[in-house]
């Protein structure tokens, strides 16, 4: 692991899609909506187009895997908050945890 230190930044975000319509329980199409934090890091104190791209695309995955969204469904991605965790290097943001991918069902 890299003692390097980089920026840590946690965004919250929100991703808005387009429920189909179902003609047979006479319900009209509607919107649905997910919510996620997406981690990034960037080696200078700034959030660049490029790094929001990131973002989104992280978060766009991380609803397609959870939630199984499909992508051509959604309609909206909106960043609620972004917060500065700091400058660190991965090992001192791990500390002596390291994170685990808890399965639920």
């Amino acid at each position: 692991m890299s003692d390097i230190k980089k920026h840590f930044w946690m965004a919250a975000v929100k991703v808005t899609f387009i429920i189909p319509a179902d003609k047979e329980k006479g319900l009209p199409a509607m919107l649905g909506n997910r919510e996620t934090n997406v981690l990034i890091d960037t080696v200078t104190k700034k959030v660049t187009a490029d790094d929001i791209d990131t973002l989104r695309q992280i978060a766009l995955l991380k609803c397609q895997e959870k939630y199984n969204l499909n992508l051509e469904a959604i309609s909206d991605f909106l960043i609620q908050n972004i917060s500065y965790l700091g400058q660190m290097s991965p090992k001192e943001y791990l500390g002596n945890t390291q994170p685990s991918r808890i399965e639920t069902k």
